[in-house]
């Protein structure tokens, strides 16, 4: 009884969806542009001396200024697909990520999240998302690992990749033209005065 419990949690239990066509060609060519034109791209760090572990470019920014029906947009449907009882999410401490991977750019096996980190938000990420925006390009396979088996999310230009930040993860080496992704994570807050039931 407790081991068909036990199964039965862990199927109903959020770990990593795939929402297909999440935005348009437009509005993944829109974000593309601008990002490439506003915002300043910079060898992306993971601590220190991170060659060996990743390689690509990056630029943090605020899309609610310019995207703000996009971000209204992502927001409701991670609201409408992810729910924790007792629990809402967070999207104060949300930081968006433009990520551009050239050919030979990969990022190797690594988690989002941290409990030992000492910076609370790393430590306190729930879940990650990436918006695939383009597709011309060969390799660059978002991965994950779920109980010892790999799981290969599905290209499309404006899908929705959505998992846990605690899963381990990566980018496959890209093979052939470049790679252009929106990257973040949002964090849980207790619901005030929920009242708690064993329902």
């Amino acid at each position: 009884m407790k081991k068909k419990l036990l199964n039965f949690i862990k199927k109903v239990m959020f770990k990593y969806n795939t929402l297909e066509s999440f935005l348009t060609p437009t509005e993944c060519k829109e974000l593309v542009d601008y990002s490439l034109d506003k915002l300043q791209l910079k060898k992306a760090e993971v601590g220190g001396n991170n060659a060996d572990i990743r390689k690509s470019q990056t630029a943090f920014n605020d899309y609610r200024i310019d995207f703000p029906k996009i971000v209204k947009k992502l927001e409701n449907k991670l609201i409408d697909t992810i729910k924790i009882k007792g629990y809402e999410l967070d999207f104060k401490e949300t930081k968006y990520q433009f990520t551009e991977y050239k050919v030979g750019e990969f990022y190797k096996w690594h988690k989002d999240s941290d409990k030992n980190s000492s910076d609370n938000i790393i430590k306190n990420r729930y879940c990650s998302f990436v918006i695939q925006l383009t597709d011309e390009y060969t390799g660059g396979e978002l991965e994950l690992i779920d109980e010892e088996k790999i799981i290969k999310f599905k290209n499309g230009k404006g899908n929705l990749f959505i998992f846990l930040s605690n899963l381990l993860h990566r980018v496959t080496n890209v093979e052939s033209g470049t790679r252009y992704s929106l990257v973040a994570w949002f964090t849980l807050k207790p619901i005030q005065n929920y009242k708690r039931s064993l329902i």
